[in-house]
């Protein structure tokens, strides 16, 4: 009776839960030790917070070892590798500096605990990562139509979702990466974790929210049309995937998505990091703290730069 009861409730719990690359569940035993660290700061155990964040550095150090193979190798996307692979040797530095004693950096912690606390619920659970991947699919594909482009909307086999275009007999799909959650999660983290008055912050978070998916339809219909068209077949595209050993099949799918998508991906989110820092001025301590984790150097950034970004009387009305 009690064999059947357990294999009943890991049936269930299987059920709820969506397959997790093993970064996901090393990230969130991470996010684990930041929420600590965090709850620890606010009761002011300051002893017992520098181990917590230390440790959560530490731990997601070993996500980003985890997760590089992945996208040097399989996604072969350099941005991300390289990204990836700076993020190593930069989250055990943190996790130095903490260790020494550098109190302010719980502020980035927490924007990692939020980040986190975001992220992992929605991508963990098969409800809401079915209902997420479904609705990007949904809105990607009605973009389409409004294109001119009529491909059908199909359950995608390996997941069972509806989320695979199908363009008579050519194929492409919605995966969570292509939801944009990820960078919603990190400015939403970001935002919150800093002081601010709670309505601004709120607001701006839901400002960058609906750009980030907006922006994110456009960039999946891109990719999605330019794939199966095979937009991008020809010199010196196919020479550039070569390089990389992406297959000819898969030419105008990597030129699209890592070549063209990932670079005006980062301008947009420098762009948004100066509307999210007009929004909210707090963030400038985030970006203090950066600076001090790679030179050693305390600065003002808001007090150096704030009247360019912020406009005088934007700084002294937040002040």
């Amino acid at each position: 009776m009690l064999a059947e009861l357990l294999t009943t409730t890991t049936v269930s719990v299987s059920a709820l839960l969506s397959p997790l690359p093993p970064w996901e569940l090393i990230a969130g035993i991470s996010i684990m030790f930041f929420a600590m660290a965090g709850i620890t700061a606010w009761t002011n155990r300051r002893f017992l917070e520098r181990r917590f964040t230390t440790i959560g550095w530490g731990v997601l150090a070993l996500v980003w070892v985890v997760m590089l193979p992945y996208y040097a190798l399989e996604v072969r996307s350099p941005i991300q590798a390289v990204g990836i692979a700076l993020a190593i040797p930069l989250s055990l530095w943190v996790a130095i500096v903490r260790w020494r004693g550098r109190e302010s950096l719980v502020v980035i912690g927490n924007a990692v605990a939020i980040t986190g606390a975001i992220y992992l619920p929605i991508s963990t659970f098969e409800t809401t990562r079915q209902w997420l991947i479904e609705t990007v699919a949904i809105h990607t594909h009605e973009l389409m139509t409004l294109l001119g482009h009529q491909p059908g909307l199909v359950s995608d086999h390996a997941v069972g979702y509806t989320s695979q275009f199908d363009f008579d007999g050519h194929t492409t799909y919605i995966v969570m990466a292509c939801t944009g959650l990820g960078s919603i999660a990190v400015f939403a983290g970001a935002i919150l974790a800093v002081e601010g008055e709670p309505v601004r912050k709120l607001i701006a978070t839901a400002v960058i929210a609906v750009i980030i998916y907006t922006l994110n339809l456009v960039r999946n219909v891109f990719i999605g049309l330019a794939t199966p068209f095979g937009w991008f077949d020809f010199e010196p595209f196919l020479s550039i995937s070569a390089l990389f050993g992406v297959e000819p099949i898969r030419n105008s799918y990597f030129i699209t998505h890592t070549i063209i998508s990932q670079p005006v991906s980062l301008l947009v989110v420098l762009g948004l990091a100066l509307l999210a820092l007009r929004m909210v001025p707090g963030l400038f301590s985030i970006f203090d703290e950066i600076i001090y984790v790679l030179t050693g150097d305390d600065v003002d950034l808001r007090t150096e730069f704030g009247p360019r970004i912020l406009g005088e009387e934007s700084v002294a009305a937040a002040d």
